[in-house]
């Protein structure tokens, strides 16, 4: 589990990240977001429209969750809009347009985000 956490706690951080916010943030941001974006206006507005929002709301939830001021969401949205936003957010677009399955995304999601419980 968590850096060889067994505990219950090590066990919940495990099925938190591979669970509950892969697969939520893939179902909401690549299964239902992108996929009408790409149906209605193609791949690459699909891509950045639902990055910015994925990576919008990966620096809203860091501010909220440790009480941030204002300045510290529009530093937290603006510093997560291109890399975690725009090209990871691409990167599982494209990896859910190859396979046809949006397990691939989750997979890779659930495994880039537990990477960092498990190693700092």
């Amino acid at each position: 589990m968590s850096n060889g956490d067994f505990t219950v706690k090590g066990v919940y951080l495990a099925f938190f990240y591979l669970v509950i916010v892969a697969f939520s943030e893939e179902f909401i941001f690549r299964g239902y977001l992108f996929t009408i974006i790409d149906q209605e206006y193609g791949f690459r507005i699909g891509i950045i429209v639902s990055g910015l929002l994925f990576g919008a709301m990966h620096g809203l939830l860091p501010t909220i969750i440790g009480n941030g001021s204002l300045a510290d969401l529009f530093t937290n949205i603006s510093s997560n809009l291109l890399g975690q936003g725009i090209v990871g957010g691409g990167l599982f677009a494209l990896a859910y347009k190859k396979s046809g399955t949006l397990f691939v995304p989750i997979l890779i999601h659930a495994i880039l985000d537990y990477s960092s419980v498990l190693f700092g």
